[in-house]
C-alpha cells in the first residue's frame, strides 16, 4: 500500500479541492478568527451570525452556486428563493460548527452527545475481533467533538487528516493532543499508511474523512443523492489490507451544545460496495440533517 491510497482523505474543512470552487481555506481574517473564539457559544455570535453568514454567503459565488445545486437535489420541488434562504441556513450552520470546535477545545465539559454510550457498546463489540475499526466521518455535523468523546470513554482514538489551515480545527485539536490524548496521523507525511495499519494493528480506533475524493488521487464511484460521485479509495484499500470492520460515523447538532453520535453497523465488503454502503448511509444523515453538509463545490464534478 503507498501514499497515494490514502492521501484522498483530506480530513478537515482545511484541505483544499483541486478545480472545485472550494479551496477548503479560511476566508476570513486572523482577526475574524479572533473575534470568533472570543464569542463563541455566546449569545452575541448567535445573533451575529445571521448578518456575517449572509455576508459571506453572497460574497462567495461558486459556494453559493454550488450549494443552490445541492438543494436542488435535496428538494426539486422548491424555487430558487427558497433554496437562497437554505443556503444561508447552512452557512449558519458551519458557521456554529467552527464556533462549537473552538469552544470545546477550551470548555469540553459544556458539551453533551447524545446516544453516547450506545455506540460505545457497538464499537466495544467490533474491536473484539482485535483488528482496530476505521470509522468513516464527513464533513458534516460536529464529528470532531464526538472523537474527543470516544477518546473519554477509554477507546484509543487515532485521527487521520492534513495539517489544515483553518485556525478553528489547527486550535482543536491542539486542545485534543493535550487534553485527551488523541493521536493525530497527517496523512501529508510520508508513511502515513503504515502508520494507520500499525494503529489498526494495535486495536485502535481510527477516524478517516472518506467524503472528499482530491483530483488526482485514487477514488472510487457511488451514487449519491440520485448521481454518480467520486469517493476516496483510501479507506477502503486500508480495511483489505488491515481487515478492520468499517462503521459510518456522524454527529450531528441537536440544539445548543448538543450533539448525537449516529454510528452504522460493522461492515466488510469488496471496496466499491464498501463506497456505495458509506454514500447510502451518508445520504439518509444528510436527507435528516440537510444543512449540516459542509462540502460547497461540485461535489458531482466529473
Amino acid at each position: 500500500m503507498n501514499e497515494r491510497d490514502l492521501n484522498p482523505l483530506p480530513a478537515l474543512e482545511g484541505t483544499p479541492v483541486p478545480d472545485s470552487g472550494w479551496t477548503g481555506r479560511s476566508h476570513g481574517s486572523r482577526f475574524a478568527h479572533r473575534m470568533l473564539e472570543l464569542i463563541a457559544g455566546t449569545w452575541i455570535f448567535d445573533l451575529l451570525s445571521w448578518p456575517i453568514t449572509l455576508v459571506y454567503l453572497l460574497r462567495l459565488k461558486s459556494e453559493r452556486r454550488a450549494t443552490a445545486s445541492y438543494w436542488e437535489r435535496i428538494a426539486p420541488e422548491h424555487g430558487v428563493f427558497w433554496r437562497f434562504l437554505q443556503a444561508w441556513r447552512q452557512f449558519r450552520e458551519l458557521g456554529f460548527a467552527l464556533s462549537d470546535r473552538l469552544l470545546a477545545a477550551r470548555r469540553p465539559e459544556r458539551f453533551q452527545i447524545l446516544d453516547a454510550e450506545p455506540r460505545a457498546v457497538d464499537l466495544r463489540e467490533a474491536l473484539k475481533e482485535n483488528h482496530g475499526v476505521i470509522l468513516l466521518t464527513s464533513h458534516l455535523g460536529g464529528w470532531a467533538m464526538a472523537a474527543a468523546m470516544l477518546r473519554r470513554m477509554d477507546f484509543p482514538v487515532v485521527v487521520a487528516m492534513r495539517d489544515a489551515d483553518e485556525p478553528s480545527m489547527r486550535a482543536y485539536f491542539a486542545g485534543l493532543r493535550d487534553q485527551e490524548n488523541i493521536r493525530i496521523v497527517d496523512l501529508a507525511e510520508p508513511g502515513a499508511s503504515i502508520d494507520l495499519l500499525g494503529c489498526l494493528k494495535a486495536n485502535r480506533v481510527v477516524c478517516l474523512m472518506a467524503d472528499r475524493w482530491v483530483e488526482g488521487e485514487r477514488g472510487v464511484e457511488a451514487t449519491f443523492l440520485g448521481r454518480t460521485a467520486k469517493l476516496p479509495a483510501g479507506p477502503y484499500h486500508l480495511a483489505r489490507l488491515s481487515n478492520a470492520p468499517l462503521m459510518s460515523a456522524f454527529a450531528v447538532r441537536e440544539g445548543k451544545n448538543r450533539y448525537r453520535m449516529i454510528v452504522s453497523a460493522p461492515f466488510r465488503t469488496e471496496i466499491e460496495k464498501a463506497a456505495s454502503q458509506y454514500a447510502a448511509d451518508l445520504e439518509a444523515i444528510v436527507r435528516q440533517y440537510p444543512h449540516q453538509w459542509f462540502n460547497f463545490y461540485d461535489f458531482w464534478k466529473k
